[in-house]
This record gives C-alpha cells, structure tokens and sequence, in this order.
C-alpha cells in the first residue's frame, strides 16, 4: 500500500536473526577464551527451558569455532552465551553500538543471540563498521562533515579481535555464499555475515570491505513473513551488487595482520596447545596480550591392565602389571551423542572395579534444568524434564529434590516430575558416587 513507503525501515526494530554472532566472539575474544579454532560443542542442549535446534536440525558433535560461525550454527552460540552470561554480552553490544537493546535488556535470555531481540539496520551497520576500522566505533552520520571539538568514536575491542573474526567472515568456505559471490568482476574482499529471523519476517546481510561497510535487510513493513526471506538467498546477493557498484578497486586486505596477532600449532582434538602427546596439529590465530594459554587435555595418559580391559588409579595400581596408553578424554555429553549417533571413536577401559576409593572427578552434567533459571508452570499437568549426561562408565544417574529422592535413570534419558513452587536444589548422583546440583525456583502462572 501507499503508506508502506512512509516507514523508516532502517530504523525498525527487526528481529537480527543470526547477526549478533561476531559480537558475541569479539566478547569472548577479548576475554581471551576463543580463538578461530577453539573447539565447541554442537549436542542436543536444552537452555532456558528450550530445546536448542541448528537451522538444518542436525548436529556435528563438536566444532571449530571459525566453523561454527561460518555456518552460523545456533548450538554452540547458545552454549557461549551461557557460559558468558546474558547481561555482560548485551552491556558490550550496547557498547558497540546497538543501542535498542538497552530498554530490552531485563526481558532478554539465550534466544537474543538468535534473534530473539529487536535491533535496527543502522545500529547493525554502525556497529559492523567496528571491524575494519580495527575496533573502534564512530556513530553513523547522515551528512559527511568535519567534526569539531570531542571525538564521539570509542574503542569496542581490540585490533587484534577485529582481525581475527574478519579473517573469519571472510572466508568463502560457506554454505551462505551467494552463487553472484566469486563472479563479481569487482568485487573487493568482503567479510559479511547473514542472517533469517524466525517465521522468516527477515534477510539480513552486513558485510564490509576496507572502505565500506553495507547493510542489507529486505522484510515487509507489516511483519508478514515470506519463504523466500532468507539471507543468504535474498540479502547476500544484493550486498554483492552494492559492492560491485560502489568499490573503486581489487582491495586483497581488509585490515593489517596487527602486531599483536601470531600463529601457533594448537592440537586439533582439543584447539589448545599441544603436548607430546597429540598426534595431530593445526595453526590457530591468537592474541599475544589477551588469549589465556591452556594445554590440550583431550589426549591423556592412563595406566592400564596389560589385557587392555581396564584402567588403574595411583591407589589401586598396587602390584598390577600395567602399561601407560594415550586416550582421548572428551567431555561426557560428546560420548554420548556419539554412542547414540552410531560414531566410532576409542575411549580408555572403565575403572579397575576392584578400587575402593572414592571416584574423583566432576559428576554428571545436568542439561535440564538449567542453573539459576526460574520455570513458570502453565498447566497442573506440566512436568519439567531432568536430563543428564555421563562418561560411558556411568550406568545410572539418580535424581534428588532438596535431598528427597526423586528417581533413577539411565545417562542421557529424560525423567519427567512435577516440582511444588518455590526455590529448589535438583541434584543428579552418579553410580561412582559423584554429584552434581543446580538451583532453579518454580512459579506458578496459572
């Protein structure tokens, strides 16, 4: 209709689909936890009361993280989010230059990394052209002026950061590529990301070069979605034409390697440095100031029987013939996503069964009910779902409400329960004697 070109889509507040996800990076980036080839988890994870789903409904077991954004899975996003805390990522969004999320924020969970937010085209542009300009943020102006007095520009992150995830979304390994994309006569190096909001009511692209920065939305004004709004189908290949149109060369760079960014070998089991015993390597980008150091401890020693049927601890390795074996330790819901998806991998023999001491170590892994999260009961008849996960030694988790037994059940399973309202410690013990609690309150919305 007429008055559709009366709105200002550019600042809308839209749904930004997966476009947030490099901000999130740069957070962790800059707390020196994730570098391009930090390995994270992409298992089936419950957040928040919600069954975490990647756009093609599959699962990859475990990824590096240049990949996990290339292909802009939601799993892993969500788990880092979690592992970073809602509040402090949406105070560094806001930081670079979303603004809307502000007024948002006390009614923002996990889903805002996938779009469950409101933000608007000029805030993801202003905020994008963070990145070449090697973290610093200048608030967009309409009208090209010299600036008198205070500078408004900041620093948002580091130079460094900035780097490391161009490098990143600027590689064409992707399934978001537009099939206009390398057929572009003058194109520059572009790094860009894509995004789809849910009901598919909007295509994003944003992407920048060394002289521009580009932001697409397509979308209707009246919230109507559309089948055809995806970004990498209808936003990426516009972006390719805008910057086919207004870039003036065959820029190869976008930003200077900085000084402050080297490359190592990392092991590629785990993305840490490696020890003598990792048999495979890789390069990983760093920063020399900020990425926290840690050794691989995926491949680790184990004393075991020499018929290979078990492992021996130092108090209960006594007499018993044993040699020393390398294995891959990895976390407990892998191996069980794993044993589940038929995925053949080694592991080390269960304990000597014959040892008498307590089992050290962390207990299950409880990935619902989620910590610290209240639940709003709707219906009388509502349940909540207690999940665990565990080594494959681990035959049986036994489930506790403030100390009172709840139920058993086998690793992975899902045991269903009614929880009375108020603050609640639900702890999950494992058949080695190891425990693990997390604290949720129950509500009544009935």
């Amino acid at each position: 209709t007429a008055a559709h070109g009366q709105v200002d889509a550019a600042k809308a507040l839209r749904s930004p689909g997966s476009t947030l996800k490099p901000f999130l990076y740069a957070l962790q980036m800059e707390q020196g936890v994730l570098t391009p080839k930090t390995r994270l988890l992409d298992t089936p994870y419950d957040a928040e009361g919600f069954q975490v789903e990647n756009y093609d409904g599959l699962y990859s077991g475990i990824v590096y993280a240049d990949e996990a954004l290339r292909r802009s899975l939601n799993v892993p996003m969500v788990r880092l989010l979690h592992g970073t805390g809602a509040r402090p990522f949406i105070e560094f969004a806001i930081n670079a230059g979303i603004a809307s999320l502000s007024a948002q924020k006390d009614k923002l969970g996990l889903s805002l990394i996938l779009g469950g937010c409101g933000v608007t085209l000029e805030e993801l542009v202003g905020a994008y052209a963070s990145f070449p300009a090697g973290g610093i943020y200048e608030p967009p102006s309409f009208v090209h002026r010299k600036k008198a007095g205070v500078s408004s520009s900041r620093e948002v992150f580091s130079m460094s950061t900035a780097y490391m995830i161009t490098e990143i979304l600027a590689s064409l390994d992707r399934p978001d590529l537009p099939n206009n994309f390398e057929s572009s006569v003058n194109l520059p190096k572009v790094a860009f990301k894509t995004g789809t909001s849910y009901g598919r009511r909007d295509a994003w692209s944003i992407g920048y070069s060394a002289e521009y920065t580009v932001g697409v939305w397509i979308g209707n004004v009246d919230n109507k979605g559309n089948p055809e709004l995806v970004g990498s189908k209808s936003a990426a290949p516009l972006l390719v034409d805008i910057f086919n149109s207004i870039s003036t060369g065959h820029q190869k760079t976008i930003l200077p390697m900085p000084q402050d960014v080297r490359i190592h070998d990392v092991c590629a089991k785990s993305g840490f440095l490696p020890t003598s015993r990792c048999d495979h390597v890789i390069e990983d980008y760093y920063s020399v100031s900020r990425t926290l150091t840690h050794t691989c401890e995926v491949d680790r020693e184990f004393l075991v029987s020499v018929d290979r049927t078990k492992t021996f601890c130092p108090s209960c390795v006594g007499e018993n013939r044993y040699t020393t074996v390398s294995y891959q330790d990895y976390p407990s819901e892998l191996l069980s996503f794993w044993s589940k998806t038929g995925v053949a991998y080694t592991q080390a023999p269960p304990h000597n069964p014959g040892c008498t001491r307590l089992f050290a170590g962390d207990g299950p892994k409880i990935i619902s009910p989620t910590d610290e999260m209240t639940y709003f009961v709707v219906s009388a008849k509502q349940k909540v779902a207690l999940q665990a996960s565990s080594g494959l030694d681990v035959n049986e988790h036994i489930w506790y409400l403030d100390d009172s037994y709840l139920g058993r059940n086998k690793p992975g399973d899902k045991l269903f329960v009614s929880l009375r309202d108020g603050e609640h410690r639900v702890s999950c013990l494992d058949d080695k004697g190891r425990m693990s609690n997390v604290h949720i309150i129950v509500k009544q919305a009935m």
